[in-house]
């Protein structure tokens, strides 16, 4: 009968550690066929029907084999695990079934993907979950002694809410370029403070795609309020200084993380894998538009989560 010895089953780039978890593992193997625990019998898996049936019996009810098993059930990545010290195992023996060998392969890549797939949706749950802890954490500097304009931006994505509302984490640098001055609304994205009405011009946005959508009426009297201090009327959503004057570089996305301690690109991508696990496909493709994505960006590349099952168009964007 063909065998090995557990003392021989090492490879020398193994540490001490590995090695010791991989003869452990194969004697365990060894109880699903008997109780023999002197060598390894391979010739036990050679029926690999069989064989895969006692596996996952094995990791859906360890105690079975072993009284004094800690768990009742093994998770993925060990069944990962067992499988490829077996696959190990069975490979060192040239007169072992290459068919037999062959479909314990594909029970392993099986289970691989098993875990891969677990991993990623751990992830997407874990940054989903993420973005409203995100917005819970900078809500607090609303009452801070900051800068009108940081108020702003952090007041527009306290707003943010996907059933009622689709604008989405914006760009700073389209906020930057946007007037509430009607009669500058030719020149600049234009957002009306009475009705709520935001205009983004092509030729002021990244994308270079000119956009509409409706903000929050509780922003824009927030904006109001604030600017109610100033004896001269305001032109701009967001201003430099006391001067009320037009930001002219990217200087509140520095701002906004040295107050926050979140990167304003890390909150887009948190959002759009929040908006991705949380709506429909229709609202994903409205929200990214607005945004300044295509979907096909937004999806791909600010998202940690799976997108089966949406068509991408080829809208220009980042």
């Amino acid at each position: 009968m063909n065998t090995i010895d557990f003392d021989n089953f090492i490879d020398q780039k193994w540490s001490k550690s590995t090695r010791n978890m991989r003869r452990d593992q194969l004697k365990r193997l060894n109880l699903l066929f008997s109780t023999r625990q002197d060598k390894f019998y391979i010739d036990e898996f050679a029926d690999y029907t069989e064989g895969l049936r006692r596996l996952k019996d094995f990791f859906d009810n360890p105690r079975k084999y072993m009284a004094d098993c800690p768990v009742s059930t093994y998770m993925v990545a060990t069944r990962v695990n067992y499988v490829e010290c077996l696959c190990i195992a069975l490979k060192m023996n040239d007169k072992f079934s290459s068919e037999s060998y062959v479909q314990y392969v594909k029970y392993l890549d099986d289970l691989r993907m098993e875990l891969e797939q677990e991993r990623k949706k751990t992830k997407s749950e874990k940054i989903s979950i993420d973005f409203v802890e995100s917005i819970e954490s900078i809500v607090k500097y609303l009452d801070a002694d900051i800068s009108v304009s940081l108020k702003i931006i952090i007041k527009l994505i306290s707003l943010i809410d996907i059933n009622e509302n689709a604008y989405g984490v914006l760009r700073i640098s389209d906020l930057i370029n946007t007037t509430i001055d009607p009669n500058l609304s030719s020149e600049y994205s234009y957002l009306d403070l009475d009705t709520g009405q935001y205009n983004i011009l092509d030729k002021c946005t990244k994308n270079r795609v000119s956009r509409t959508m409706m903000l929050p009426l509780e922003f824009t009297e927030y904006v109001k309020e604030l600017y109610s201090v100033y004896p001269r009327k305001c032109k701009w959503l967001l201003i430099k200084n006391k001067f009320r004057d037009k930001y002219e570089s990217t200087a509140l996305y520095v701002g906004f993380v040295k107050l926050t301690g979140i990167s304003y690109y890390e909150l887009r991508r948190q959002f759009v894998t929040y908006l991705q696990s949380n709506s429909t496909i229709e609202r994903i493709y409205e929200v990214a538009r607005n945004m300044g994505h295509s979907v096909k960006i937004a999806i791909l590349r600010y998202n940690d989560k799976q997108c089966d099952g949406i068509e991408f168009d080829e809208m220009d964007g980042e």
